[in-house]
């Protein structure tokens, strides 16, 4: 279960850093399914417990640790984002799609504190998000590989 966790978390660190900083710190959520079912997965390939609930459960932790390594990722993509673009970016994307904006210093007086409420927000939802996919890993591994290990050795 650990060395899964690491390796979705590593890859997970990665790609959500990278989507956060080049798209949006929005997008990360989306690859939580992707790395929670990796995790659940890989724990229950790794492990190979005998029991379908040992696998959820393995998967679940897998995945919750995991999500650490995104977590980074997302708040390092957030900060790097956020100086990027900055509240003069942001008050002329606003004003682009026709939203009153006011100057960048009145949206400086909100742009952090709502990027860091935000990200936190994120985070919480996709730490959960990751734990809940990687129990569904772990439940696919064991449909798919996991009652036919135990099936095999009973025959032999």
């Amino acid at each position: 279960m650990k060395k899964s966790a690491l390796i979705a978390g590593v890859v997970a660190f990665l790609f959500s850093l990278g989507a956060a900083i080049g798209i949006s710190p929005l997008c990360v959520p989306c690859l939580t399914l992707l790395f929670g079912l990796l995790a659940g997965y890989l724990a229950g390939l790794f492990d190979k417990p005998a029991e379908q609930s040992r696998s959820t459960r393995a998967g679940a932790l897998a995945g919750l640790l995991g999500s650490v390594g995104m977590l980074l990722g997302q708040i390092a993509g957030a900060i790097t984002n956020g100086i990027m673009i900055g509240p003069e970016g942001t008050a002329r994307m606003l004003v682009q799609m026709g939203l009153p904006a006011g100057g960048p210093a009145q949206v400086a007086e909100f742009y952090w504190p709502v990027l860091a409420a935000s990200t936190a927000c994120l985070l919480v939802f996709d730490a959960a998000l990751m734990a809940g996919f990687g129990a569904l890993g772990g439940l696919l591994w064991w449909q798919m590989r996991g009652n036919k290990q135990g099936a095999f050795s009973r025959n032999q």
